[in-house]
């Protein structure tokens, strides 16, 4: 099984061309982050408390991504909001995206291929090696935002991450982007789930698009200087 920051990546990438959807080149560092957040909550690793998170089990999971996370958090010494960890990891947890696609370059998914510009500079591609995850995902995504299928847990979940980092032009064909944006947004945001499990992905929801904001604010800033 793929983690939802690997699942939520393979997505974010061009099938063919093996790069980032630009759509997607933002939010996509915060949205894998909101995706370990999402992994940890789903192992029981992290709970809500009064809007903090704080951890309910420090046993390691095994996966070094995850166990840094972990110790992100652990080392903090207090609890902190969904908004600061997905901020927090994208930013100290070093070379994220890199470190994903090693793994589905390892698992078979992708293929790394570097293309030279101008003859000078070295630009690396990721395009894919084994077509049948992605297809998986794809077609998991589609059954719950446009045919009605009521998505499991883990699936409502990479919705709210695909929601999050803009990939509805890549997921769905022209016709269909205003009903799967309506749908997405309605799914995000409220569902028949447990309480617990829609407010952490409300929390993470709101924390992606808040990182987001940030970073933009920050750039124009940073700009007019």
């Amino acid at each position: 099984m793929l983690s939802l920051p690997e699942e939520l990546l393979l997505l974010a990438l061009k099938e063919q061309e093996g790069t980032v959807v630009h759509a997607a080149s933002m939010a996509l560092p915060y949205g894998l982050a909101g995706g370990i957040l999402l992994e940890l909550f789903s192992l029981d690793k992290i709970e809500f408390q009064d809007k903090y998170l704080r951890i309910a089990d420090a046993v390691r999971t095994g996966d070094l991504i995850l166990d840094e996370a972990l110790d992100l958090m652990d080392q903090a010494g207090k609890a902190y909001g969904a908004q600061h960890w997905v901020e927090t990891f994208a930013r100290k947890i070093k070379h994220l995206k890199e470190r994903l696609l090693d793994r589905l370059i390892e698992k078979g998914i992708l293929r790394r291929e570097e293309h030279k510009i101008l003859w000078v500079f070295t630009s690396k591609h990721y395009p894919a090696q084994d077509l049948r995850p992605e297809t998986e995902l794809r077609t998991r995504v589609h059954a719950a935002v446009l045919e009605g299928a009521e998505p499991d847990d883990r699936t409502r979940s990479l919705l709210v991450l695909v929601h999050a980092c803009n990939l509805v032009s890549e997921l769905f064909e022209k016709p269909e982007r205003k009903a799967a944006a309506e749908n997405l947004k309605r799914i995000a945001e409220g569902s028949p789930v447990g309480k617990a499990i829609a407010d952490t992905l409300l929390a993470i929801q709101l924390a992606i698009n808040a990182a987001v904001m940030n970073a933009v604010i920050a750039g124009a800033v940073t700009t007019h200087r």
